[in-house]
């Protein structure tokens, strides 16, 4: 989708008024919407899959079973979900290819019309965008119920809930994008100059989306990066850059690691206390 948005946007006029774009564009530009918003929310379903089979590993540990039997009501309703949306979206018409065809100019023309039933296209996008940005809501909140209860300083608790509170601007960005959608269906008729925002949204919210889902495999990143051998010669390091390099221009400040001094972790397993790997 990252690859196909640019493309379609600037080759297929998504990029201009909808009285500016050639009329033979339009049946392909109606093919482009349906595999994008399918696209979307395949993408979107697996990502929320995959942060919910995380948040699954981490309940494995010593927590309620009520908070399992969420994890697992969750996975279904998003696979659910995820499945019959695309399928309604393929199915909008009747034929099937009625979703490009009926903006076709010879049938928009034809005085006898052209033979198609399709459903109400607009509220089945938008209800899609507002379940979908719940669903994200829901899957940023759980960490939240899992944090709480755990044994560690505030300061700690605090830095977890700022690493999880990435997904709320998911939350956000889902948000904007159901609120373009439902203009660009219920408010405006220049749906190729709305569809560019719309579709920004949306990678900007698979994209961050995927960010979170994953960021634990940043582990062995940190890992290597905050060991205790590495941190040692750091400060090693800085300590005679300091005392050598006094009189070579104003005191350098010592090297500080975000997640030593300021959330007081252990160097040896930064990590592993931010995702209750300990």
């Amino acid at each position: 989708m990252t690859v196909l948005d640019p493309l379609v946007v600037e080759k297929y006029q998504f990029n201009r008024h909808i009285w500016d774009v050639e009329y033979d564009y339009f049946p392909i530009q109606r093919k482009f919407v349906m595999a994008i918003y399918a696209l979307f929310t395949l993408a979107s379903g697996l990502v929320k899959m995959s942060v919910l089979l995380f948040y699954r590993r981490l309940s494995s540990r010593s927590v309620s079973p009520t908070f399992r039997w969420t994890m697992r009501i969750m996975m279904v309703v998003v696979g659910g979900y995820t499945i019959a949306f695309i399928l309604v979206l393929i199915l909008t018409c009747n034929p099937i290819e009625a979703y490009w065809l009926q903006v076709k100019v010879s049938n928009v023309l034809n005085k006898q019309g052209y033979p198609h039933e399709c459903i109400n296209e607009g509220a089945d996008i938008v209800a899609n965008g507002i379940i979908s940005t719940v669903q994200d809501f829901i899957v940023a909140f759980l960490p939240s119920l899992l944090c709480w209860k755990l044994q560690m300083p505030t300061r700690q608790k605090f830095a977890l809930y700022g690493i999880f509170a990435i997904g709320y601007s998911t939350v956000a960005i889902g948000a904007l994008r159901s609120y373009s959608t439902y203009l660009i269906y219920f408010k405006t008729y220049d749906v190729t100059w709305g569809a560019n925002d719309c579709f920004l949204y949306a990678m900007l919210e698979l994209h961050i989306g995927a960010i979170c889902a994953n960021a634990p495999a940043l582990k062995v990143f940190f890992k290597q990066i905050l060991s205790s051998d590495r941190v040692t010669k750091i400060i090693s390091r800085s300590s005679k850059s300091r005392s050598n390099g006094s009189h070579n221009g104003p005191k350098q400040e010592r090297t500080k690691c975000i997640g030593i001094e300021v959330f007081g972790l252990d160097p040896n397993n930064v990590l592993e206390e931010l995702l209750f790997y300990k």
